[in-house]
């Protein structure tokens, strides 16, 4: 099963000694499919903060094995 993890990351500036981006983020949830993410992504594309930067979502995939899990 996969779960899409999705963040809004905007690059703030770069770190010479470093050699890198400093990014600015804020994860906005997860979803059980991929197009639920992008969905939600048309929707925040309309919202102040968000709609200044569309192309800076970002879905992340990861695998989950629920027999990793306790549940109570």
């Amino acid at each position: 099963m996969f779960v899409y993890q999705l963040n809004h990351k905007r690059k703030v500036e770069y770190d010479n000694k470093e050699q890198k981006w400093i990014y600015s983020s804020a994860r906005i949830g997860y979803y059980s499919t991929r197009e639920k993410a992008e969905k939600t992504i048309e929707k925040y594309k309309t919202i102040e903060g968000f709609r200044d930067y569309p192309d800076d979502f970002v879905i992340e995939e990861y695998e989950v094995d629920f027999d990793d899990f306790d549940f109570i």
